[in-house]
């Protein structure tokens, strides 16, 4: 079906009604034949809200002009064989509400879009939401999605470093995959502009990695739950390529079970987070006090602030006591530089390699 009519709404029995919802009824049922596109948008402020549309065969079910804007997929339940199953052009889509499954582990929704483009509270199965940039990008949400069983989950595209956004967030999704990425940035990409992915849930071994970065680029991944508090298997789910992925805080639990940010390193005077001891003694202010769990720590620059209080996880147990729990052990290059007075470190271990050489403190 070709639709040319500017501003057309096709509805089913279930327009308004989530594609996973249990209070749809009797489905009006789309179903192509020999690969063929269900519906082709050429025509602006389309909207196709509360089908079901099926097709093993076609790689594109829904499609559209990139000459059109304002056309919406809603409360729909899509079926397709291949990659796009919808493939977003145009400007200012919105994909939401709806149910995508691929049956060949392919993109639910992929394209080229520009201006704004927003894909919330969908149910992506065995499917993914890829996309490059068909020009500048807005506003781009993609926000309260569930990836399940997929070999991936958001992809953002290398031309998307080219053309560009306005703000880019990704939030309040839960990954529950088994394959390659939950986000993706391919080359170059996060180099578009603010990338946010926070408040998403990784489910506890669901298998698939976090984030990961094909080239260079800083992505805010904070206050995110991860599926653990561990900060060394956090650091290990994501691959930064040439870039930089922030995941301090990190949440206690899931961001929908009332999850509080959390760091391994935490200065008790102001509240702030930190991945490193190094970040939180470069911002620390006279008189405070940091403390640190668990884990493994690089020391790589002095101590200047007088007054600082660090604190291991046993602080306050002597070293040979059977009572010390898990450590935090100190690692450096050649030895504590502390130009400050009235440092105090407490409750740490030693890394083996920097006892029996060189002074731990100067």
């Amino acid at each position: 079906v070709s639709i040319g009519t500017e501003g057309l709404t096709l509805e089913g029995p279930n327009a308004g009604i989530h594609g996973a919802s249990d209070d749809r009824g009797p489905e009006a049922t789309v179903e192509t034949a020999d690969g063929d596109t269900a519906f082709f948008l050429d025509a602006s402020g389309v909207t196709i809200d509360g089908l079901e549309i099926n097709d093993a065969d076609s790689e594109r079910i829904i499609e559209m002009s990139s000459a059109t804007e304002d056309n919406t997929v809603t409360s729909s339940i899509i079926r397709g064989g291949g990659f796009g199953t919808v493939f977003a052009e145009g400007s200012n889509f919105e994909f939401s509400d709806n149910v995508a499954e691929s049956f060949s582990g392919d993109s639910g929704i992929q394209g080229e879009p520009e201006g704004d483009f927003t894909v919330v509270n969908n149910v992506f199965l065995d499917s993914s939401a890829f996309n490059d940039a068909g020009g500048e990008l807005g506003e781009v949400v993609i926000s309260g999605n569930e990836y399940i069983d997929n070999e991936a989950g958001v992809g953002i595209g290398s031309g998307w470093a080219d053309d560009g956004w306005d703000t880019l967030t990704i939030s309040e999704n839960t990954f529950d995959s088994g394959g390659d990425f939950a986000v993706k940035f391919f080359g170059d990409a996060a180099t578009g502009g603010d990338a946010i992915v926070e408040q998403n849930n990784w489910v506890a071994d669901g298998g698939n990695d976090g984030i990961e970065l094909g080239g260079e680029g800083t992505v805010d991944a904070t206050n995110n739950w991860w599926g653990t508090t561990s900060i060394d298997d956090i650091q290990a789910l994501n691959d930064e390529g040439d870039g930089t992925i922030e995941v301090v805080p990190f949440l206690d639990a899931p961001f929908d079970e009332g999850g509080e940010p959390i760091g391994p390193v935490e200065n008790t005077v102001t509240g702030e987070f930190f991945g490193t001891i190094q970040g939180a003694v470069d911002a620390a202010n006279e008189g405070d006090t940091i403390e640190v769990a668990e884990g493994t720590y690089e020391l790589s620059e002095n101590i200047e602030t007088d007054g600082l209080t660090i604190e291991g996880p046993n602080a306050g147990i002597a070293g040979d006591s059977d009572e010390r729990g898990d450590e935090a052990v100190l690692t450096f290059e050649n030895r504590i530089d502390v130009n400050a007075d009235n440092v105090e470190f407490d409750g740490f271990a030693f890394a083996e390699e920097n006892i029996g050489g060189n002074d731990l403190f100067r």
